[in-house]
């Protein structure tokens, strides 16, 4: 009787290593999620940098492309024959 109580005794885990293991997943977890959490507030600060030059490029199309036309329209009316 006494070798299967040894027995039973052996195959438990103690409680603090249990514990140890919980706390180191829960450390791998916490520092995963750190990671990705970083990761997308740097995703989102190239993507709020992308947009802010894809605006300024567009406002510098449409400013040229009304200059282009304000010259060609001046440069039209130049050559009209006056009546």
């Amino acid at each position: 009787m006494s070798t299967s109580r040894r027995e039973v005794g052996k195959s438990r885990v103690p409680l603090w290593v249990a514990g140890f293991v919980a706390l180191a997943c829960v450390a791998i977890l916490t520092l995963s999620g750190w990671r990705e959490w970083e990761a997308r507030q740097v995703d989102l600060r190239n993507a709020e940098v992308d947009m802010a030059n894809l605006a300024s490029s567009l406002t510098q199309h449409a400013e040229d492309m009304s200059e282009l036309a304000d010259t060609i329209l001046a440069g039209s009316a130049e050559r009209a024959p006056a009546q």
